[in-house]
Parts: structure tokens; C-alpha cells; sequence
């Protein structure tokens, strides 16, 4: 076979290989995305008015990365970092969540603006749930 077919044929298979894997990289951000502990954890940001204030108004959600390896999830607990991009500024919120009676719990979040240290935003130790 002559070099220039193989190279052809290298050619066509690495476009359906990059395609592939670049589709199983957004179904695994998707799968982080879709979780409960996620949408809990970008709900509670949003409603985090000095936190809203300081990125500026719109702040989007960015994909997740899912090379980090920070990004985990096991079948017990998982950990995932959320990057957002405001109108002033960008942060990252590190969600760290567990598993309990097959139910994910947010355990706590750290809130890191560029630039500066990390610091928790939420622990649900420190929050008493009302009763009804």
C-alpha cells in the first residue's frame, strides 16, 4: 500500500475519533450539569447577592472541565468546579457533595474570585432546616 493512501486513510479515521471524543467530553460535562448537587449549587450562587454584585450582571454559567482533576464523582461523593464568567470579574465555585439514601446532599461550597484565596460560601452544618 503507498504511503500517501495510509495517510489517507489516517486522515478519515481521526475525524470520527476527534468527533467522538470531543461528543463523550460534553456528555460527561452534561452528566456533572444534570446533577442535583450542580443545579443546587448554581441555584445557591445566584442567590448570593454580594456574590452576583461583584461578577456583574450576566453571569453565565461556563462548561465544565472535565480534564480537571479536581472533577470527581464516584458512586458516594463527588466534587465539581463550576467556572463563571461575570460582566466584571470570573470565579469558580467548588461544590463538594455526598450520597445519602441514594439522594446527593450538597455538603459544602468554596466560592474563588480570580486573583483571590478561596473561601466557603455555604456548609450545610452551619444551616438549620425549618420545620414546617
Amino acid at each position: 500500500m503507498k504511503v500517501a493512501t495510509l495517510g489517507k486513510i489516517a486522515l478519515g479515521l481521526a475525524f470520527p475519533v476527534i468527533g467522538m471524543a470531543y461528543m463523550t467530553q460534553n456528555k460527561i460535562a452534561k452528566n456533572f450539569s444534570n446533577e442535583t448537587y450542580f443545579k443546587e449549587a448554581v441555584e445557591l450562587i445566584k442567590g448570593y447577592t454580594p456574590a452576583m454584585e461583584k461578577l456583574g450582571q450576566p453571569v453565565r454559567i461556563k462548561k465544565i472541565d472535565i480534564s480537571d482533576d479536581f472533577n470527581y464523582q464516584d458512586l458516594e461523593k463527588a466534587k465539581v468546579k463550576i467556572p463563571l464568567q461575570g460582566q466584571r470579574c470570573a470565579a469558580e465555585v467548588f461544590a463538594y457533595a455526598t450520597k445519602d439514601n441514594n439522594n446527593w446532599k450538597l455538603d459544602y461550597m468554596e466560592l474563588k474570585y480570580t486573583n483571590m484565596p478561596k473561601f466557603v460560601f455555604y456548609d450545610s452544618k452551619l444551616v438549620t432546616k425549618s420545620k414546617k
